[in-house]
C-alpha cells in the first residue's frame, strides 16, 4: 500500500471506478484538501463474482435393470466455484422406500450468493423381490 498520498500513482483522481473482472481487487484513495492537506492513503480489498457455481446431481446405489435401484439410493448435489468457493449445495436426500419414478433437485451457492441448480433426476427403487405362487 502506497505510505503517503504522494506515493499514489499520478493522474489518479477521479469520480470512480469501474472494475470489470472477476476476482480479487485493492482500490487505494487519500484525498488532497485546497490548502494542500494531504491525508494518508487508505485501502479496500474485495472481490469480484459475476458467475454461478457449477451444481450437479449424483445418485450411488446398486443398480438392477432398466435403470431401476434395488436398494436404498443416496442422491447427492456438488459443485464448485474458482472464484468464491467453496460452496454450499444441498443436503444428501436419500431415497429409501420403493418409487416408480421419485424427481430430485438440488443447487449450490457460492460465498458470494450466486446459486446454480442442478438439472433434476429421477430415480426408480423397487427392493420387493418378486413373489412366484404355484398352484395345482
Amino acid at each position: 500500500m502506497p505510505a503517503a498520498f504522494d506515493d499514489l500513482p499520478a493522474g489518479c483522481a477521479f469520480a470512480g471506478a469501474d472494475v470489470a473482472d472477476e476476482g480479487m481487487h485493492t482500490i487505494y484513495a487519500a484525498s488532497k484538501d485546497k490548502a494542500g492537506n494531504k491525508e494518508l492513503p487508505k485501502s479496500q480489498t474485495f472481490r469480484l463474482d459475476k458467475s454461478r457455481p457449477s451444481a450437479s446431481l449424483s445418485a450411488t446405489g446398486t443398480q438392477g435393470d432398466g435403470g431401476w435401484y434395488t436398494g436404498d439410493v443416496t442422491i447427492t448435489t456438488s459443485g464448485t466455484d474458482l472464484v468464491s468457493g467453496p460452496v454450499t449445495c444441498t443436503p444428501v436426500q436419500p431415497q429409501t422406500t420403493d418409487t416408480a419414478g421419485a424427481l430430485f433437485s438440488g443447487s449450490c451457492t457460492n460465498d458470494a450468493g450466486l446459486s446454480m441448480n442442478a438439472a433434476p433426476i429421477t430415480i426408480k427403487r423397487d427392493a420387493t423381490p418378486p413373489v412366484v405362487t404355484v398352484t395345482g
